[in-house]
């Protein structure tokens, strides 16, 4: 692994995390439109919410501990690759979805063009992906302690 290509996968997410909030926005807006949405459209916007605070915090942790994000190790990276391809797949058909659906004119009692099965589909991938960024939240906070812990030994 390149130095730094962590830090750089990281520093390269700000659109990602810009596509979560428009994402979220689309959902909001869809409430009230259609019968079925409301509580299904609720919970991806709140896996969406998860995932944008998990990218915020990692971006933070490798903005504020340089050393630490370029020492991470090829799993680390392969790891946060990994769940950022998946939210951004999610993210490109759930986009798609919702630009169609508030397209549709419906007075909010009719749930035509409304796929209850395919948002479940994108919350169980947010979900998982979610889970994988938390954790590489966790992890990163130990690469920073690992660090605090190196320099320590050394005075």
């Amino acid at each position: 692994m390149d130095h730094g290509s962590f830090s750089d996968a990281i520093a390269a997410s700000g659109p990602l995390i810009t596509n979560v909030t428009k994402a979220i926005n689309g959902l909001r807006r869809l409430r009230g439109k259609y019968a079925a949405a409301d509580g299904t459209a609720h919970a991806v916007v709140d896996e969406l919410q998860l995932v944008k605070a998990s990218l915020s915090n990692l971006r933070r942790w490798a903005q504020n501990n340089k050393q630490a994000a370029e020492s991470c190790d090829e799993d680390f990276q392969n790891q946060f690759e990994i769940a950022r391809d998946n939210v951004e797949e999610v993210l490109r058909d759930l986009q798609t979805e919702v630009d169609r659906l508030l397209e549709v004119d419906t007075d909010g009692g009719e749930d035509e063009g409304w796929d209850e099965e395919s948002m479940k589909s994108h919350k169980s991938v947010l979900h998982d992906s979610m889970a994988l960024l938390h954790t590489l939240v966790q992890a990163s906070q130990w690469y920073g302690r690992f660090d605090a812990l190196k320099m320590m030994r050394k005075c």
